[in-house]
């Protein structure tokens, strides 16, 4: 065989293996719940989002702001949009996170138009005791959002407690939530 042709065939076969390895790499599942957040342990910068216009249990000075999440008690925030399916499936979940006295739930609405989230409330129902409107995704991205829904527990003084991207289960709750939470009450 020639040696030109040796070298082909290596380049060949040196081709195969990239795109064996390539292929192998984009057929590993990903889980976005997976994927670490920067922000646990540490505070959330500063941040001032508008109430949902139209919102279906209309609370005084409703919106979302750092210093909402300041006072002294855990804040359950999750981050969801009228258009994604899967928000539909967590409302269970959130409900009985609403029931809870030593806690605050509350909601960001991400690149939601208004309407759209005052109607997604009245349909399954709404949950949250303070919304804020993040329409043009910005403190999502502050936040680390990859996609929603996500869901966030943060500490009294404001610090990422814990981070968890998808549909909350009630396993989710157990295992996730529910252990940082506590963690969020130990801190003075």
């Amino acid at each position: 065989m020639s040696r030109a042709r040796l070298g082909g065939l290596a380049v060949l076969a040196g081709l195969a293996l990239v795109i064996a390895v390539f292929g192998a790499l984009l057929m590993q599942p990903r889980d976005p719940a997976a994927l670490p957040s920067p922000l646990i342990g540490k505070p959330l910068e500063p941040f001032t989002l508008p109430p949902v216009e139209g919102r279906p249990k209309p609370i005084a000075n409703d919106g979302l702001s750092l210093a909402d999440l300041t006072r002294g008690r855990v804040t359950v925030v999750n981050v969801f949009a009228s258009w994604c399916s899967e928000c539909r499936l967590e409302t269970e979940q959130l409900e009985a996170l609403s029931r809870r006295s030593d806690i605050q739930l509350s909601g960001i609405a991400y690149k939601d138009a208004p309407v759209a989230t005052a109607a997604f409330l009245a349909d399954l129902g709404d949950p949250f005791g303070r919304i804020g409107l993040d329409r043009t995704g910005r403190t999502a991205i502050d936040w680390g959002v990859y996609g929603v829904p996500e869901t966030f527990v943060i500490d009294g003084q404001g610090r990422v407690r814990a981070r968890f991207a998808g549909p909350l289960t009630d396993e989710i709750l157990a295992q996730i939530i529910e252990p940082a939470i506590r963690a969020g009450q130990r801190q003075p």
